[in-house]
């Protein structure tokens, strides 16, 4: 109704900006803008956690789908970064997935593995020894990521140990992957994009 004619945004895309070579007017950038500038600002520290997210996973067709489609957007001259925000949605679970991956890496410690626990006999113990057949979620899970546990300590005081470095390297994990984005998020909705507004008052 508004062109007066049937369109079709994905061919108007590629004739106007490849064909009729109407881009480069706004700016043009390389053709690996994306894969080497682009996407890593929009990831920011999610990056790191990208292609290991990519490796642990067993089913890669979104990350097929995003690589592709940032791929035919790489043949225009003119890029930016909201071109290539849904490929980032596409791609954030890989990152979720790493996440979740180093967190049974870190945090896995079976309770009958623990030393001082005891297993415990009639109703109850068939209970436990239920849920330790059937498994946990997270057991579960670990299960089909194919992670395989850490190995038991030998000693109580040495469990106690593993635990407390297994919990500061994941802190670590957790600061490294939302320290960063944070305060980038701050500066970039309350000063970044204020800028745009002094300039017009």
């Amino acid at each position: 109704m508004f062109y007066g004619r049937w369109v079709l945004p994905p061919w108007e895309f590629v004739n106007i900006n490849l064909l009729q070579g109407v881009a480069p007017l706004y700016g043009s950038h390389p053709w690996h803008w994306y894969f080497t500038q682009g996407l890593p600002a929009m990831c920011g520290t999610f990056m790191v956690l990208l292609p290991l997210g990519i490796f642990w996973s067993k089913r890669r067709s979104l990350s097929a789908l995003a690589a592709w489609n940032i791929l035919v957007l790489s043949f225009s001259a003119h890029k930016e970064f909201r071109y290539i925000l849904p490929s980032l949605c596409l791609i954030m679970p890989y990152c979720g997935l790493a996440m979740s991956t180093l967190s049974l890496k870190l945090n896995k410690a079976p309770r009958e593995e623990i030393p001082g626990v005891k297993q415990r006999h009639g109703a109850v113990g068939a209970l436990q020894s239920n849920r330790l057949q059937t498994g946990t979620l997270r057991d579960r899970a670990q299960k089909a990521l194919n992670v395989s546990s850490p190995p038991a300590p030998v000693c109580k005081g040495q469990w106690i140990k593993l635990r407390r470095c297994q919990r500061g390297l994941w802190c670590l994990v957790l600061l490294a992957a939302f320290g960063v984005q944070v305060p980038a998020a701050l500066y970039f909705s309350l000063v970044h994009q204020s800028v745009d507004e002094r300039i017009g008052h």
